[in-house]
Formats: structure tokens, C-alpha cells, sequence
């Protein structure tokens, strides 16, 4: 077997490596290593095609961790082994030997992915060169994307992959805005979870195109933005990137969206001249502030008897004119409507409107309506908390679920991925029902970051651990007072549990209580009529004296 020379320290120099990204304490432990026992495995060099003019004989190719442990261990050589490359076949040798590493950071892989591309390499040809998947390729290659404010986070594993993937299919503009909400007055060391980060793309970015108040296959709306249909920022358009989008056609850039909004906004106002433009539906403090900005009438935004508007049909008053939606809800945008915009206007305050009035003990068959679609969400929503009460009993007697996994571990887990959730208000109610006895409402950031994370520490056995994680997923299910509660009713499916002996008792017990409810309102009716017919003899004799 043949010795591997050893080469001085002195005559190697240290070229640009693929990797950027290196744990200083696995350094340390590593020069400890070759102090120690020295350095087991040989680096790659190759000669130095400018010559040794700085004493540099060979560049260094692969190795520079070995490299500059045995400099801090004060040794004198290395062994090396020499192969004559030209500087793009070391630097493709550099790059995937680092994207086989298993502790590479993924912004190193992205960028050692991008590199290869940049050397007129295909997709393809790098996935199998680095035996990774097409897929994973491509949603590696997206993480080149990643604005460098966010690199810092994801060197101090602030920023989870995932959530990288999440921010990099994105436009740079939508990645700073991002940014700057998340760390406006906020701590450095503030963490990006996932939960957070979708709750914020799915608030302020993502744009349901089927809703959209544009011709999407239109090309011609904006001649720089193109056509809808062929956008590479389109969910539709990229399966591999967007996979987690997978009936929803989803536009990603809201400022070409909101451009195309503009063109529109534009055809309908020459279109309609006379229009006044409004804003309809809801808008944050920004957006109302450039409402009034640019003279866009909000609706009921009256101020000392100036214009606001109020909801009209044609000729309904004098008042009533065209408006275009300028402004709010992005399905609304160009759309034309009828509005009053006179704060005084006797039709639309009410003053002139002709009322329709009921006779003494006479159902409102609005207010009628209204109280049954009560009566019917109350039922829903106590036949699903019903639904999850049995699932709860039945998963508490699975004792030897995850019996193997350590309870360490679980814990772990569970805390990470109840993090990970924002449950809405109805909720952290529920939740608190649960967990947290004899506590009122409105405890969402105590619950979040206290008791319930208490309850996990504190959980002796792995059933209280996946109970709680059980909990905290469908609580805006089960919790919501109009959930569908469509959730909790998959998971009592896959208990094999009865539906409808669950549900059968439920509504009989509330059906008993609403007729219990209408009995009392129809016997108030009843002795309001019976007042009526007895004061009416007394009223007509007073009359005929």
C-alpha cells in the first residue's frame, strides 16, 4: 500500500470554498482531534497555475477544514494528494464534495446548486451528479433567491428550512416586507416560525386568482406583467415549487397584482367619467390614510357633513351616483355600483324611508330568521364539542401509544409543533376550558406561551402529551362557533367512533331547548294579544261618550 506523501503547510494556499457556512466549536474539536492522533484522511490539491511567486506551490481544493485545524495544531505538513484540474473541474469537485456532506447548511447547497447552473448545467444534471431528486433540486435552487437580510437567521438557525423554502419563491420586495414586519420592535433573536409566516403570506401576499377582478389570460392589461396564465410567480405555474398549493392558483407578487388592479381601475374610469371612486370593504390604517390621500370616498367616513357614501340602487334617491371600487377587498377592485354619498340624505339615514310596521304581538320574520340560524349553530357547534369529548375518552385509553418513543422526545415534539399553531380567540377559549379551569377569556398570549407549555412539561405519561397536541389542533375546529368543524369529524372517523349516536342525543337535548325558548316567545305574544283584545271594547265605548 503506498504511503500518501505529506506536503508543507507553507506551500498550500487556500482558494474560495463552496462552503461558507462552518461551526467554529466543530473546529475546535476537530484541531483537538489532530493534536491528538493527526490528520487521518488526505486533502485534494492541485498545482497553481500562476506560479509560486508567494511561496504557494499547489491551491488547496478539498479539505480546508483539515487544512486549518492542523495550522491551529502547529503542525508543519498534512498529507495531500495532488491531481492536475482546471479551475472549473475544482470547483465542481469543491461543490459537490460539500453538497454530500450531511451537516452542510442549505443555503451553502443552494448556492453550490446555483454554481453548477452557472457552469451550463441543467436540473437534471445536478440531480444526479448529487443524487438528490428533481424536487428537491429545484426547491434548493429557489433558497438562492433568499435576501441576505434573512441569511443571518438561518446561520443562527433562526429561520427553519421550511420557512426559507416559504420566503424565497418570493419577490425580493415581498421578502423585505416580511422582514421589516417581523423584526419592526421586535428583539434581533427573534425566531420565524411557521405558523407565523403563513399566517402573515396568507394575510398580506397570497392572491386567490380565480377571484380576481381581471382577465388573467389578458396580455395586454399590463404589457410588462404579461399574461396571468404564463407567470413563473403563479402557483400553477411551478408544481415543484409550489407544491403545497394544490387545487389554489395562487398569485405571489401582490404588486403586480395590485398593478393590474390600477390598469383596470383606469379602462373603468374612462369607461364611466362621471364615477366617483370608493373604497369597500376592510382596509388597514395605511390604506385609509391613502384613501383620503387620494380623495377615495370610504364608506361611512363622514366628517362635518363632508362626502362619504352609503350603499344605493339607481334612482333610489337624488343623491345616488356611479362609483368604481378604487380601493379594499381585491375581488371588489373595478367593480361598479350605485352609492349616496350625502351624510344628510332623508332616504338613506332612515328619516325618509317608509318602515313597515307590526302589529302588537306580530313575529318579525327577519328577527325569526335570525333565531334560528342561532338555534342551528348552537346545535353545530355542541354537537361538534360532543364529537371531540368521545375522541378525547377513546384516545386516552390508547396507553401504549408511542410507548417506544422516549417521553424526552415526545415532549420535544409536542412543544415544537403546538409553537408552530396560532389558535383564533374562540380557540384559546376553548383550550382554556380544557386545560386551564376557572381562567377567563382573552388569555391568547398567556396561553400560548404559558400554561399550556406548563402542562406539557409537567405531562407524566404519553397519552397527556398527545392529548394535548390533539387539543391544540382542532381547538379552532371544535372552539369556532361557524367551523364546519369538518376536522374534528375526519378525526372521529378514523376512531371508528358513531357519528350519529354521538350527534342524536345533542340535538334532541337542544331542539328541546329552543322549544322550550319558542314556548316562552309565543306565550309573551300571546298575552300582548290578549291585552290588545280586552282594551279595545273599553277604548270603543270611551269613544261612542
Amino acid at each position: 500500500m503506498n504511503e500518501i506523501p505529506q506536503m508543507p503547510l507553507k506551500d498550500i494556499a487556500v482558494g474560495l470554498n463552496p462552503r461558507q457556512h462552518a461551526s467554529k466549536t466543530g473546529l475546535q474539536d476537530l484541531t483537538a482531534s489532530v493534536k491528538q492522533s493527526g490528520v487521518l484522511e488526505p486533502i485534494l490539491v492541485r498545482p497553481n497555475p500562476n506560479g509560486n511567486g508567494k511561496g504557494k506551490i499547489f491551491l488547496l481544493v478539498c479539505g480546508e477544514r483539515r487544512y486549518h485545524a492542523s495550522l491551529a495544531a502547529g503542525l508543519a505538513t498534512i498529507p495531500a494528494i495532488t491531481r492536475e484540474m482546471t479551475d472549473e473541474q475544482a470547483l465542481e469537485t469543491q461543490i459537490i464534495e460539500n453538497l454530500q456532506r450531511e451537516d452542510v447548511h442549505f443555503l451553502d447547497e443552494a448556492q453550490g446548486f446555483a454554481r453548477l447552473l452557472a457552469q451550463g448545467q441543467s436540473q437534471e444534471d445536478v440531480a444526479v451528479k448529487v443524487g438528490k431528486s428533481l424536487g428537491y433540486v429545484a426547491s434548493r435552487l429557489s433558497l438562492a433567491r433568499l435576501i441576505k437580510p434573512f441569511h443571518a437567521y438561518a446561520y443562527r438557525d433562526q429561520l427553519p428550512v421550511t420557512v426559507a423554502l416559504r420566503l424565497s419563491r418570493l419577490t425580493a420586495q415581498v421578502q423585505k416586507a416580511c422582514m421589516e414586519d417581523f423584526t419592526d420592535g421586535r428583539a434581533a433573536d427573534v425566531n420565524f416560525s411557521m405558523g407565523e409566516v403563513d399566517s402573515w403570506l396568507n394575510r398580506h401576499v397570497y392572491l386567490q386568482l380565480a377571484k380576481a377582478p381581471f382577465d388573467t389570460a389578458d396580455a395586454n392589461l399590463v404589457p410588462k406583467a404579461g399574461s396571468c396564465q404564463v407567470c413563473p410567480k403563479r402557483s400553477g405555474a411551478n408544481k415543484l415549487l409550489f407544491s403545497d398549493f394544490k387545487e389554489q392558483d395562487v398569485c405571489t407578487d401582490p404588486a403586480c397584482y395590485e398593478s393590474k388592479c390600477k390598469a383596470l381601475i383606469q379602462i373603468r374610469c374612462k369607461e364611466h367619467p362621471e364615477a366617483v371612486q370608493i373604497a369597500h370593504g376592510w382596509m388597514q390604517t395605511k390604506q385609509q390614510k391613502e384613501c383620503d390621500k387620494a380623495k377615495i370616498l370610504r364608506e361611512f367616513s363622514y366628517d362635518n357633513k363632508s362626502k362619504g357614501w352609503r350603499m344605493s340602487k339607481k334612482d333610489e334617491c337624488p343623491n345616488t351616483v356611479e362609483a368604481i371600487v378604487a380601493m379594499g377587498e381585491p375581488h371588489l377592485i373595478g367593480k361598479l355600483v350605485y352609492v349616496c354619498t350625502v351624510a344628510t340624505c332623508k332616504v338613506h339615514t332612515g328619516t325618509g324611508r317608509v318602515k313597515t310596521v307590526r302589529k302588537l304581538g306580530e313575529i318579525d320574520p327577519v328577527r325569526a330568521k335570525q333565531q334560528e340560524e342561532l338555534w342551528q349553530r348552537r346545535t353545530r357547534h355542541a354537537v361538534h364539542v360532543a364529537i371531540h369529548t368521545a375522541v378525547r375518552e377513546h384516545q386516552s385509553k390508547e396507553k401504549d401509544a408511542f410507548k417506544g418513543v422516549p417521553l424526552e422526545a415526545l415532549r420535544l415534539a409536542v412543544t415544537e409543533a403546538c409553537k408552530a399553531l396560532r389558535p383564533m380567540q374562540d380557540g384559546v377559549q376553548y383550550l382554556e376550558t380544557l386545560w386551564i379551569p376557572g381562567k377567563g377569556a382573552n388569555q391568547a398570549d398567556r396561553l400560548i406561551s404559558g400554561p399550556i407549555f406548563k402542562c406539557i412539561a409537567e405531562a407524566k405519561d404519553h397519552a397527556t402529551l398527545l392529548r394535548v397536541l390533539l387539543d391544540y389542533v382542532v381547538a379552532d375546529d371544535v372552539g369556532g362557533k361557524y367551523s364546519p368543524g369538518e376536522l374534528v369529524t375526519k378525526l372521529a372517523k378514523a376512531y371508528e367512533l358513531d357519528l350519529k349516536a354521538i350527534a342524536a342525543p345533542v340535538e334532541k337535548d337542544w331542539n328541546e331547548r329552543k322549544a322550550g325558548s319558542y314556548a316562552k316567545r309565543n306565550a309573551r305574544l300571546a298575552k300582548e294579544r290578549a291585552k290588545v283584545k280586552k282594551a279595545k271594547p273599553e277604548t270603543e265605548a270611551l269613544a261612542k261618550k
